[in-house]
């Protein structure tokens, strides 16, 4: 086992203390307030009822007590300070927040467009989704290899983001209507930059490190990225949510409720009128829309911050990291 795989010494008692028990705890429940107000937020309850500005306050309080925290325990913290203030493991890690939140927003919503926008069974969704997965996974291999004999890690990041944003903003231009070659071409094209960017800030973060600080400098990376496809599901679905119930007849004769509850396999179930039908599916993909417009925002980010990433080539250290990663693969 290598001198950085191997786990520090400790009795039992002072093994708790090796772990950021507070700092985790504190992230939870910022996630959990943050989560549930966008999940009720404009849906169940008002955006200024008193529920939703609670868990506001409430998120925001937690955030600023966390960073404290994390501040004052330095090495010990879960979010080491030395290590996020390095150039490339911050850029590594906002570029992660908002390109796995564009990522993971965009693929959560493409079995919705199916099932709702083009009455398709879950199970013909999922086969619908499949270019994504295969198209991810190819370049996901092919990035890992490329980047080992280039040795300069920005313009994958560049070339990434740019297809992500690319192919998110084609597949906002889907309508019910749309045919396979559309649906499946914005989805290859959108998936190669997904592809490309998926193992590579774990590539770049283990290659840049000292030994001892490897893990910690992935899990912080790594840390980022869950927190971008938390929340970035947790916003895309609220804005459909929203933009879906405001889109609906102001006559009450379609209940945002059952629309709702119907979800998006039971539409055809639920409103047996074509008319009411229709009208259902066009404020379906209106939220659908409003959602694709966040992940393309985000991707678009993503793309900012890749300029803002080191230009010198580092490919000894690559080279030897895309072997390690894809060895783990």
């Amino acid at each position: 086992m290598p001198p950085h795989s191997r786990v520090a010494h400790a009795t039992l008692k002072e093994l708790p203390f090796l772990f950021d028990i507070p700092g985790i705890a504190l992230t939870v429940c910022a996630l959990v307030c943050l989560v549930l107000v966008l999940e009720d937020g404009g849906v169940t309850k008002p955006w200024n009822s008193n529920y939703c500005i609670g868990l506001l306050i409430g998120f925001s309080l937690i955030v600023i007590l966390l960073i404290v925290l994390e501040w004052k325990q330095g090495e010990g913290a879960m979010i080491v300070p030395r290590i996020i203030k390095r150039r490339t493991v911050l850029v590594l890690a906002l570029f992660n927040l908002t390109a796995q939140g564009s990522g993971f927003a965009r693929i959560y919503n493409l079995p919705i467009y199916f099932q709702a926008a083009q009455g398709q069974s879950p199970s013909e969704s999922g086969i619908r989704t499949l270019p994504t997965v295969l198209t991810t996974s190819i370049f996901s291999f092919a990035g890992s290899l490329a980047i080992g004999k280039v040795g300069y890690y920005q313009p994958f990041l560049m070339l990434g983001s740019m297809f992500v944003t690319i192919g998110s903003a084609m597949i906002y231009t889907l309508e019910p209507n749309s045919g396979s070659g559309k649906y499946i071409g914005y989805q290859v094209l959108a998936s190669i930059g997904s592809g490309l960017i998926i193992q590579l800030n774990v590539i770049v973060a283990q290659a840049i490190s000292k030994r001892v600080d490897m893990s910690v400098t992935v899990g912080s990376v790594l840390f980022f990225q869950f927190i971008g496809g938390t929340v970035g599901v947790a916003a895309s679905t609220n804005i459909m949510n929203n933009v879906l119930i405001s889109s609906l007849p102001a006559d009450g004769r379609i209940s945002a409720s059952d629309v709702l509850s119907a979800g998006s396999t039971g539409l055809a179930k639920m409103f047996p009128n074509p008319a009411d039908l229709k009208i259902v599916v066009s404020a379906y993909m209106k939220g659908l829309k409003a959602a694709w417009i966040w992940s393309i925002a985000l991707a678009g980010v993503s793309f900012l911050v890749s300029l803002a990433a080191e230009r010198k080539s580092q490919i000894k250290k690559l080279q030897d990291s895309s072997e390690r990663v894809g060895s783990a693969q």
